[in-house]
């Protein structure tokens, strides 16, 4: 569905076909265009799959990953110096 979350990964005709939350007819009217325009159909698809090599893959995501547990085990053992500091 179509939110403001998802529009901060996602463009809609670009690299996804967003629908209004809870739309039932402009979902199937997305399906149907989608299945009768095939060149719409392979441009989101190719866009929808490099959107997901260049950000969301694994090798994408692993750096960011890896700083986010770098600096959580940072925190954890500052903590745990202050903590022992204070005995």
């Amino acid at each position: 569905g179509d939110t403001p979350a998802i529009r901060e990964v996602l463009t809609d005709r670009e690299d996804v076909w967003l629908c209004p939350l809870g739309d039932e007819e402009a979902l199937a009217d997305a399906l149907m265009t989608l299945r009768q325009d095939r060149r719409t159909r392979e441009r989101i698809a190719h866009g929808g799959h490099t959107l997901f090599r260049r950000r969301l893959s694994t090798k994408a995501l692993a750096p960011k990953i890896g700083e986010i547990v770098r600096a959580a085990i940072e925190r954890s053992s500052e903590a745990g110096n202050r903590a022992i500091s204070r005995r």
